[in-house]
């Protein structure tokens, strides 16, 4: 499990974009990754750090992979709809999110924890997967400035959520 910061908020934003392609996912549990580059925005971390942040539970986005579990009910996929992922605090929406067959594109913005505007673009390659890719620019609330690009999939695992 992951925790929620601005970073994978941002990054999770776009999987309930998933449900409303013409493919309909199956209901159960999904398996969905996140892999984040912030490009010349952040910092490197020495690998030492890194590895004593997350002996203490601290789950760095742009170190590697961020992989959460969601389960999707039979009700959200006949609304076309996923878990609401994503605190009040993030302050992120998606706007003009446009389909055509399996692809999918929209607008990010963000007015929260973070503030700026991207995009996203998304293919749900059948009812067992998705993939996509999104790209930001803006800055965290502190005024660090933020330019994120993040690749996204997601697999569905079983029927039953567990």
């Amino acid at each position: 499990m992951i925790r929620n910061t601005p970073l994978t908020l941002l990054a999770l934003l776009c999987l309930p974009l998933c449900a409303a392609a013409a493919i309909e996912q199956k209901p159960g549990l999904w398996s969905n990754t996140i892999k984040i580059d912030m490009g010349d925005g952040m910092p490197q971390l020495d690998p030492e750090l890194l590895a004593q942040m997350e002996e203490m539970g601290v789950q760095i986005p742009v170190a590697k992979p961020i992989t959460q579990e969601v389960c999707l009910t039979p009700e959200q996929v006949k609304k076309n709809a996923l878990p609401d992922i994503t605190d009040a605090d993030s302050g992120c929406t998606s706007r003009n999110v446009k389909r055509q067959g399996d692809r999918i594109t929209g607008d990010l913005e963000c007015n929260g924890s973070i503030v700026g505007k991207g995009n996203l673009q998304m293919t749900l390659a059948s009812a067992e997967s998705y993939s996509g890719v999104t790209a930001f620019k803006g800055a965290t609330r502190e005024g660090m400035p933020m330019n994120m690009r993040s690749e996204f999939s997601g697999r569905w695992l079983s029927a039953d959520c567990g």
